[in-house]
């Protein structure tokens, strides 16, 4: 039987399959129905094979599969399983573009099983690619490389999202700092005003190598964006 590669949202039937005439249902079982990547580097393609098997006394079909997006493949063999036969679905995510804890899953259909559907679910915890060198004098958000991090991966976003797509890189992921200050400190927080810190978000401070956010770049974060990022920076102030 040739394998199908299934991509995301195509959902294929094999309508009478299974042979639910005699009336006993199959029942196919996923020998696990989550998988954890664990860490891994974002932009990796990630694949796993879910096995299964029909433990039921009667035949069932898988009739279709469908991903919940279009970075999730999965290759599976739509068709009648016997009692007893085995399978494999083997899927694959590319973290292209992906930040973060990422969740996908895969929904299979099935024919004459005791359940309708059954889903798979993956899970990774995306780390950044190691940061190639910089020099010194560079800002981050002009540099036609850096932006794409630095600045670009901001639209659209506010708030917690906007924070750690644009700052989390020099200010840590709560605020801890990493090559830049630390905004968790409460001698810091109470030092600067919300002015103070909106006029360093548009301006940058070049002397620090602060990169500006709305002057001299494309695309500038909107004044409701600025907004956005001093309420969650002051969130992050210890208590």
């Amino acid at each position: 039987m040739k394998k199908v590669l299934i991509p995301i949202l195509l959902c294929l039937t094999a309508a009478g399959m299974a042979g639910a005439g005699n009336g006993v249902k199959g029942k196919i079982v996923f020998e696990g129905e989550y998988f954890d990547f664990g860490k891994a580097t974002e932009g990796d393609v990630l694949t796993h094979t879910f096995k299964f098997k029909n433990a039921g006394r009667g035949a069932a079909a898988l009739a279709g599969v469908k991903s919940s997006c279009g970075c999730t493949v999965a290759a599976t063999t739509l068709k009648s399983y016997q009692s007893g036969e085995e399978g494999e679905m083997t899927v694959t995510v590319d973290t292209k573009d992906k930040r973060g804890l990422i969740t996908k899953t895969v929904e299979i259909t099935l024919e004459n099983d005791k359940r309708e559907k059954v889903s798979v679910v993956m899970a990774a915890e995306l780390i950044p690619q190691p940061h190639p060198a910089v020099d010194a004098g560079t800002l981050v958000t002009r540099d036609e490389q850096c932006k794409k991090c630095h600045l670009d991966a901001g639209a659209g976003f506010e708030e917690g999202f906007l924070y750690h797509r644009v700052c989390v890189q020099c200010h840590g992921t709560k605020g801890e700092g990493a090559s830049a200050k630390a905004f968790n400190a409460s001698e810091w927080q109470k030092s600067v005003s919300d002015d103070y810190l909106k006029k360093v978000i548009r301006g940058g401070i070049e002397e620090k190598k602060m990169p500006p956010f709305v002057e001299g770049v494309f695309p500038p974060l909107t004044d409701a964006q600025i907004d956005s990022l001093v309420t969650y920076i002051r969130a992050l102030e210890k208590k």
